[in-house]
């Protein structure tokens, strides 16, 4: 959809219609005394604010039949670099939309399921820096997930002295393996050791 400067509707493709409740006779006529499909109440703002800052405005906006669309507004220019008002553009992305509400049911579901097993998930470097601790450490070791991220020596050295030997050779040798598995006791907050059974899979990066 095309509008000027001050609102009036100049050109809107046929797709338009069925967002916009737009027929040809619409033409000239200001947006704001038309009605949308949409949930949304701050187009007349947002065009404004495209108006005022002349810097483009990406919104997600969900139709009343059920459709996600991408919406952008952007400044509309004339070949002379004049501002003659704004662009408005729709995408459908509702597939995207349902990977990513499936994607976060998903993993909640995961994170209720490791929250009580004794289950401890983790995501780190073949250095054995941790870049991601699942929140069921608190229940299992008595230590905060932030308490293990970026810290090497705070895992390593509560392992037991002696299972240090073969842990550090299964992180040196999982690149080659890819997959292995390693039993080690560790001492928790409370200051007993409890015997862990560790799943690795090794993941290359896109630069190794």
């Amino acid at each position: 959809i095309y509008l000027d400067k001050t609102l009036k509707i100049k050109r809107f493709t046929p797709a338009a219609t069925n967002l916009f409740n737009l027929i040809p006779s619409d033409i000239d006529r200001p947006i704001t005394q038309l009605s949308s499909n949409l949930h949304y109440t701050t187009l007349v703002e947002d065009i404004g604010q495209v108006l005022k800052t002349l810097e483009a405005k990406n919104i997600e906006v969900l139709a009343t039949d059920g459709p996600w669309y991408y919406m952008r507004i952007i400044p509309y220019r004339t070949t002379e670099n004049v501002i003659e008002g704004v662009l408005i553009t729709m995408v459908d992305i509702t597939r995207q939309k349902i990977v990513e509400q499936n994607l976060a049911t998903s993993n909640e579901q995961l994170n209720l399921v490791m929250e009580t097993l004794s289950v401890v998930p983790y995501i780190c470097t073949t250095e054995v820096e941790f870049s991601f601790v699942g929140k069921s450490c608190q229940k299992v070791t008595g230590f905060l997930p932030e308490q293990f991220l970026g810290k090497t020596s705070f895992w390593l050295k509560r392992i037991h002295p002696d299972d240090k030997k073969n842990t550090f050779a299964a992180f040196s040798a999982i690149e080659k393996k890819t997959n292995d598995t390693l039993t080690f006791r560790w001492k928790c907050n409370d200051g007993n050791y409890k015997q862990f059974i560790n799943y690795m899979r090794y993941i290359a990066g896109e630069v190794g």
